[in-house]
Protein backbone atom coordinates (compact mmCIF):
# COMPACT_ATOMS: atom_id res chain seq x y z
CA UNK A 1 0.00 0.00 0.00
CA UNK A 2 2.50 2.70 -1.10
CA UNK A 3 1.52 6.34 -0.50
CA UNK A 4 3.22 9.66 -1.30
CA UNK A 5 2.39 13.13 0.03
CA UNK A 6 3.67 16.11 -1.97
CA UNK A 7 3.37 19.80 -0.98
CA UNK A 8 2.98 22.11 -3.99
CA UNK A 9 2.62 25.82 -4.69
CA UNK A 10 0.53 26.42 -7.82
CA UNK A 11 -0.94 29.75 -8.90
CA UNK A 12 -0.15 31.26 -5.52
CA UNK A 13 -2.14 28.58 -3.68
CA UNK A 14 -0.75 25.87 -1.42
CA UNK A 15 -1.62 22.28 -2.29
CA UNK A 16 -1.07 19.09 -0.32
CA UNK A 17 -1.33 16.30 -2.88
CA UNK A 18 -1.60 12.69 -1.73
CA UNK A 19 -1.12 9.87 -4.26
CA UNK A 20 -1.37 6.16 -3.50
CA UNK A 21 -2.07 2.63 -4.66
CA UNK A 22 -3.44 -0.47 -2.95
CA UNK A 23 -2.86 -4.09 -3.97
CA UNK A 24 -4.70 -6.61 -1.81
CA UNK A 25 -4.79 -10.39 -2.28
CA UNK A 26 -7.29 -12.60 -0.41
CA UNK A 27 -7.08 -16.40 -0.39
CA UNK A 28 -10.16 -18.03 1.13
CA UNK A 29 -10.27 -21.79 1.78
CA UNK A 30 -13.18 -23.52 3.50
CA UNK A 31 -13.72 -27.21 4.30
CA UNK A 32 -17.42 -27.90 4.87
CA UNK A 33 -18.96 -31.01 6.35
CA UNK A 34 -22.05 -32.13 8.27
CA UNK A 35 -20.24 -32.51 11.63
CA UNK A 36 -16.99 -31.18 13.10
CA UNK A 37 -15.54 -34.69 13.48
CA UNK A 38 -15.89 -35.19 9.67
CA UNK A 39 -13.85 -32.11 8.77
CA UNK A 40 -10.96 -34.37 7.72
CA UNK A 41 -13.11 -35.57 4.80
CA UNK A 42 -15.24 -32.54 3.93
CA UNK A 43 -18.26 -32.68 1.65
CA UNK A 44 -17.18 -29.44 -0.07
CA UNK A 45 -13.82 -27.74 -0.44
CA UNK A 46 -14.36 -24.12 -1.38
CA UNK A 47 -11.53 -21.93 -2.74
CA UNK A 48 -12.06 -18.23 -3.50
CA UNK A 49 -9.40 -15.79 -4.70
CA UNK A 50 -10.29 -12.11 -4.38
CA UNK A 51 -7.75 -9.61 -5.76
CA UNK A 52 -8.19 -5.84 -5.66
CA UNK A 53 -6.16 -3.07 -7.27
CA UNK A 54 -6.79 0.61 -6.60
CA UNK A 55 -5.34 4.04 -7.36
CA UNK A 56 -6.31 7.15 -5.43
CA UNK A 57 -5.49 10.83 -5.02
CA UNK A 58 -6.48 13.64 -2.68
CA UNK A 59 -5.67 17.33 -2.95
CA UNK A 60 -6.10 19.79 -0.07
CA UNK A 61 -6.05 23.31 -1.50
CA UNK A 62 -5.67 26.44 0.65
CA UNK A 63 -7.82 28.80 -1.39
CA UNK A 64 -7.15 31.57 1.13
CA UNK A 65 -6.21 31.95 4.76
CA UNK A 66 -9.84 31.20 5.63
CA UNK A 67 -10.88 28.61 3.01
CA UNK A 68 -9.77 25.01 2.53
CA UNK A 69 -10.91 22.87 -0.43
CA UNK A 70 -10.60 19.07 -0.45
CA UNK A 71 -10.78 17.02 -3.65
CA UNK A 72 -10.45 13.25 -3.81
CA UNK A 73 -10.85 10.32 -6.22
CA UNK A 74 -10.41 6.54 -5.96
CA UNK A 75 -10.63 3.97 -8.76
CA UNK A 76 -10.69 0.28 -7.80
CA UNK A 77 -11.00 -3.04 -9.60
CA UNK A 78 -11.73 -6.43 -8.05
CA UNK A 79 -11.41 -9.90 -9.56
CA UNK A 80 -13.05 -13.06 -8.17
CA UNK A 81 -12.02 -16.62 -9.00
CA UNK A 82 -13.95 -19.37 -7.20
CA UNK A 83 -13.98 -23.18 -7.31
CA UNK A 84 -15.86 -25.85 -5.36
CA UNK A 85 -14.88 -29.54 -5.08
CA UNK A 86 -17.65 -31.94 -3.99
CA UNK A 87 -16.95 -35.38 -2.49
CA UNK A 88 -20.08 -37.55 -2.79
CA UNK A 89 -18.49 -40.15 -0.50
CA UNK A 90 -18.42 -37.65 2.36
CA UNK A 91 -22.13 -36.85 2.39
CA UNK A 92 -25.09 -35.40 0.52
CA UNK A 93 -24.52 -32.18 -1.37
CA UNK A 94 -23.68 -30.60 -4.71
CA UNK A 95 -20.84 -28.77 -6.43
CA UNK A 96 -21.03 -25.09 -7.35
CA UNK A 97 -19.90 -24.35 -10.90
CA UNK A 98 -16.57 -22.52 -11.04
CA UNK A 99 -16.93 -18.82 -11.63
CA UNK A 100 -14.79 -15.77 -12.36
CA UNK A 101 -15.85 -12.13 -12.51
CA UNK A 102 -14.36 -8.64 -12.57
CA UNK A 103 -15.99 -5.50 -11.17
CA UNK A 104 -14.91 -1.87 -11.16
CA UNK A 105 -16.07 1.05 -9.01
CA UNK A 106 -15.03 4.58 -8.11
CA UNK A 107 -15.34 6.91 -5.13
CA UNK A 108 -14.92 10.66 -4.88
CA UNK A 109 -15.22 13.54 -2.41
CA UNK A 110 -15.57 17.29 -2.59
CA UNK A 111 -15.37 19.35 0.59
CA UNK A 112 -15.09 23.01 1.52
CA UNK A 113 -14.39 24.62 4.90
CA UNK A 114 -14.54 28.40 5.40
CA UNK A 115 -13.66 30.27 8.58
CA UNK A 116 -15.95 33.23 9.19
CA UNK A 117 -13.86 34.36 12.16
CA UNK A 118 -11.47 32.94 14.72
CA UNK A 119 -14.47 31.31 16.42
CA UNK A 120 -16.93 30.38 13.64
CA UNK A 121 -16.51 28.17 10.56
CA UNK A 122 -18.86 26.68 7.96
CA UNK A 123 -18.27 23.41 6.12
CA UNK A 124 -19.90 21.26 3.45
CA UNK A 125 -19.01 17.94 1.86
CA UNK A 126 -20.39 15.59 -0.76
CA UNK A 127 -19.03 12.27 -1.93
CA UNK A 128 -19.55 8.77 -3.23
CA UNK A 129 -18.38 5.52 -1.61
CA UNK A 130 -18.62 1.81 -2.41
CA UNK A 131 -18.10 -1.70 -1.03
CA UNK A 132 -17.44 -4.91 -2.93
CA UNK A 133 -18.84 -8.19 -1.67
CA UNK A 134 -16.38 -10.12 0.50
CA UNK A 135 -14.88 -13.51 -0.30
CA UNK A 136 -16.87 -15.16 2.51
CA UNK A 137 -20.18 -13.69 1.29
CA UNK A 138 -20.59 -15.31 -2.14
CA UNK A 139 -20.96 -19.08 -1.53
CA UNK A 140 -24.70 -19.81 -1.24
CA UNK A 141 -27.47 -22.24 -2.25
CA UNK A 142 -30.11 -21.58 -4.88
CA UNK A 143 -33.86 -22.13 -4.38
CA UNK A 144 -33.36 -25.87 -5.01
CA UNK A 145 -30.56 -26.05 -2.38
CA UNK A 146 -27.84 -26.53 -4.99
CA UNK A 147 -24.50 -24.89 -4.19
CA UNK A 148 -23.63 -21.79 -6.19
CA UNK A 149 -21.32 -18.78 -6.22
CA UNK A 150 -23.35 -15.59 -6.07
CA UNK A 151 -21.26 -12.49 -6.74
CA UNK A 152 -23.42 -9.51 -5.79
CA UNK A 153 -23.44 -6.02 -7.24
CA UNK A 154 -21.18 -3.49 -5.44
CA UNK A 155 -22.84 -1.46 -2.69
CA UNK A 156 -22.68 2.30 -3.32
CA UNK A 157 -23.61 5.38 -1.30
CA UNK A 158 -23.92 9.09 -2.01
CA UNK A 159 -23.48 11.39 1.00
CA UNK A 160 -24.13 15.10 1.46
CA UNK A 161 -23.50 17.02 4.67
CA UNK A 162 -23.21 20.62 5.81
CA UNK A 163 -22.80 22.33 9.12
CA UNK A 164 -21.19 24.91 11.36
CA UNK A 165 -18.55 24.84 14.07
CA UNK A 166 -17.81 27.20 16.94
CA UNK A 167 -14.59 27.16 18.95
CA UNK A 168 -13.18 29.09 21.89
CA UNK A 169 -10.17 28.48 24.06
CA UNK A 170 -12.15 26.27 26.46
CA UNK A 171 -15.02 24.89 24.37
CA UNK A 172 -16.16 23.73 20.94
CA UNK A 173 -19.55 22.95 19.40
CA UNK A 174 -20.31 21.38 16.02
CA UNK A 175 -23.63 20.77 14.24
CA UNK A 176 -24.07 18.78 11.02
CA UNK A 177 -27.02 18.02 8.75
CA UNK A 178 -26.51 14.92 6.62
CA UNK A 179 -28.16 12.69 4.03
CA UNK A 180 -26.87 9.38 2.64
CA UNK A 181 -28.55 7.48 -0.20
CA UNK A 182 -27.52 3.82 -0.30
CA UNK A 183 -27.95 1.58 -3.37
CA UNK A 184 -27.53 -2.22 -3.50
CA UNK A 185 -26.68 -2.56 0.20
CA UNK A 186 -25.10 -5.99 0.79
CA UNK A 187 -27.16 -7.87 3.38
CA UNK A 188 -27.85 -11.38 4.68
CA UNK A 189 -31.47 -12.38 3.88
CA UNK A 190 -32.31 -15.60 5.79
CA UNK A 191 -35.99 -15.59 4.79
CA UNK A 192 -35.91 -15.76 0.98
CA UNK A 193 -35.13 -19.37 -0.08
CA UNK A 194 -31.94 -19.76 -2.06
CA UNK A 195 -30.76 -16.18 -1.68
CA UNK A 196 -28.46 -15.87 1.35
CA UNK A 197 -26.56 -12.61 0.90
CA UNK A 198 -28.43 -10.21 -1.35
CA UNK A 199 -28.57 -6.60 -2.53
CA UNK A 200 -31.26 -4.68 -0.67
CA UNK A 201 -33.55 -2.09 -2.28
CA UNK A 202 -32.39 1.56 -2.07
CA UNK A 203 -32.50 3.31 1.30
CA UNK A 204 -31.91 6.79 2.69
CA UNK A 205 -30.47 8.01 6.00
CA UNK A 206 -30.88 11.66 6.92
CA UNK A 207 -30.61 13.55 10.15
CA UNK A 208 -28.70 15.81 12.51
CA UNK A 209 -25.52 15.36 14.56
CA UNK A 210 -24.43 17.61 17.43
CA UNK A 211 -21.21 17.21 19.38
CA UNK A 212 -19.14 19.39 21.64
CA UNK A 213 -16.60 19.61 24.43
CA UNK A 214 -16.05 21.99 27.34
CA UNK A 215 -12.85 22.29 29.39
CA UNK A 216 -14.31 22.93 32.86
CA UNK A 217 -10.91 23.27 34.51
CA UNK A 218 -7.35 22.39 33.62
CA UNK A 219 -8.04 18.81 34.74
CA UNK A 220 -11.74 18.31 33.89
CA UNK A 221 -13.28 18.06 30.42
CA UNK A 222 -16.95 17.45 29.57
CA UNK A 223 -17.97 16.03 26.17
CA UNK A 224 -21.39 15.34 24.69
CA UNK A 225 -23.17 14.42 21.50
CA UNK A 226 -26.61 13.78 20.07
CA UNK A 227 -27.65 12.21 16.76
CA UNK A 228 -31.07 12.01 15.15
CA UNK A 229 -31.34 9.63 12.18
CA UNK A 230 -34.37 8.94 9.98
CA UNK A 231 -33.43 5.81 8.01
CA UNK A 232 -36.00 4.48 5.53
CA UNK A 233 -36.18 2.41 2.36
CA UNK A 234 -36.92 4.53 -0.69
CA UNK A 235 -38.54 1.71 -2.70
CA UNK A 236 -38.52 -2.04 -3.17
CA UNK A 237 -40.21 -5.40 -2.62
CA UNK A 238 -38.65 -8.37 -0.81
CA UNK A 239 -39.52 -11.88 -2.09
CA UNK A 240 -39.65 -13.24 1.45
CA UNK A 241 -40.96 -16.72 2.26
CA UNK A 242 -44.29 -18.33 3.08
CA UNK A 243 -42.56 -20.09 5.97
CA UNK A 244 -41.40 -16.88 7.65
CA UNK A 245 -42.53 -13.26 7.39
CA UNK A 246 -44.57 -13.47 4.18
CA UNK A 247 -43.97 -13.04 0.45
CA UNK A 248 -43.63 -10.05 -1.89
CA UNK A 249 -43.26 -7.58 0.98
CA UNK A 250 -43.44 -3.90 0.03
CA UNK A 251 -40.84 -2.07 2.14
CA UNK A 252 -41.02 1.40 0.55
CA UNK A 253 -41.07 3.95 3.38
CA UNK A 254 -40.28 1.35 6.07
CA UNK A 255 -37.53 2.01 8.62
CA UNK A 256 -34.11 0.41 8.15
CA UNK A 257 -33.38 -2.17 10.88
CA UNK A 258 -30.61 -1.64 13.44
CA UNK A 259 -30.61 2.15 13.02
CA UNK A 260 -31.77 3.93 16.22
CA UNK A 261 -33.65 7.16 15.72
CA UNK A 262 -31.99 8.86 18.70
CA UNK A 263 -28.54 8.43 20.24
CA UNK A 264 -27.11 10.47 23.12
CA UNK A 265 -23.68 10.33 24.73
CA UNK A 266 -22.10 12.24 27.62
CA UNK A 267 -18.56 11.95 28.91
CA UNK A 268 -16.42 13.37 31.70
CA UNK A 269 -12.63 13.04 31.90
CA UNK A 270 -10.53 13.93 34.95
CA UNK A 271 -6.74 14.19 34.68
CA UNK A 272 -5.83 13.04 38.17
CA UNK A 273 -2.12 13.48 37.51
CA UNK A 274 0.29 14.08 34.62
CA UNK A 275 -0.04 10.44 33.46
CA UNK A 276 -3.32 9.30 35.04
CA UNK A 277 -6.86 9.86 33.74
CA UNK A 278 -10.22 8.74 35.12
CA UNK A 279 -13.09 8.96 32.60
CA UNK A 280 -16.75 8.02 32.47
CA UNK A 281 -19.21 7.85 29.60
CA UNK A 282 -22.97 7.46 29.32
CA UNK A 283 -24.55 6.29 26.05
CA UNK A 284 -28.33 6.15 25.57
CA UNK A 285 -29.88 4.59 22.43
CA UNK A 286 -33.54 4.58 21.41
CA UNK A 287 -35.44 1.48 20.29
CA UNK A 288 -34.74 0.05 16.83
CA UNK A 289 -36.17 -2.56 14.49
CA UNK A 290 -34.55 -5.99 14.61
CA UNK A 291 -32.17 -7.15 11.94
CA UNK A 292 -34.02 -8.66 8.93
CA UNK A 293 -37.28 -6.91 9.86
CA UNK A 294 -37.24 -4.71 6.77
CA UNK A 295 -41.08 -4.82 6.52
CA UNK A 296 -41.30 -3.61 10.17
CA UNK A 297 -43.86 -6.35 10.78
CA UNK A 298 -42.38 -8.67 13.42
CA UNK A 299 -44.11 -6.78 16.21
CA UNK A 300 -41.04 -6.76 18.48
CA UNK A 301 -38.27 -4.16 18.55
CA UNK A 302 -34.90 -3.97 20.26
CA UNK A 303 -35.76 -1.85 23.31
CA UNK A 304 -34.06 1.39 24.21
CA UNK A 305 -31.01 0.91 26.41
CA UNK A 306 -28.19 2.75 28.14
CA UNK A 307 -24.54 1.93 28.78
CA UNK A 308 -22.24 3.37 31.45
CA UNK A 309 -18.47 3.00 31.06
CA UNK A 310 -15.75 3.81 33.56
CA UNK A 311 -12.07 3.81 32.63
CA UNK A 312 -8.87 4.40 34.58
CA UNK A 313 -5.78 4.89 32.41
CA UNK A 314 -2.17 5.17 33.53
CA UNK A 315 0.74 5.90 31.19
CA UNK A 316 4.05 4.23 32.02
CA UNK A 317 7.48 5.17 30.78
CA UNK A 318 9.44 1.94 30.90
CA UNK A 319 13.19 2.27 31.32
CA UNK A 320 13.12 5.96 32.25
Amino acid sequence: TPKMRVPLLLGGQRHTLTLGADWIRWRYDSRRSDRPENAGQPINRVRIDRDTEALYMQDRVELSAASLLTLGWREERVEYRATDTYDPGAGFGSEAPATAERQREHAWELGLRHALSNAWALFARTGRSFRFVGADEIYENDAFFSAQFQILRPQTARTREAGAEWRSRAARLRGTLFQTDVTDEIHLDPFTPGVGNTNLPPSRRRGLELDGAWRLTGALQLTGGYAYTDARFRAGVLPGSGFAIGTNLDIAGKRVPLVPEHKLNLGLAWDIGPRTRLSGALTAVSSQFMDNDEPNSLGVKIPAYGIVDLKLAREFGWGR
